[in-house]
């Protein structure tokens, strides 16, 4: 009797698509950021590469490098 209220009470595919959900949520926000932190690295990759490629001093180049 009690399993049966309880099985007329819960709903386990209900369950397991909301659980599912949020999982795929939680996998999208992980990416996204990865993905900001992926974009960070490159703009700052691109912001070396064009002090690099701007700097006339060879000693200050160097260090730079």
């Amino acid at each position: 009797m009690y399993l049966d209220r309880l099985r007329a009470t819960l709903d386990v595919e209900q369950q397991h698509a909301i659980l599912e959900k949020e999982i795929v949520q939680e996998i999208a926000f992980a990416l996204g950021q990865s993905a900001a932190k992926v974009d960070h690295a490159l703009l700052e990759l691109e912001l070396i590469e064009r002090e690099l490629g701007t700097e006339a001093n060879p000693g200050r180049r160097r260090l730079l490098a």
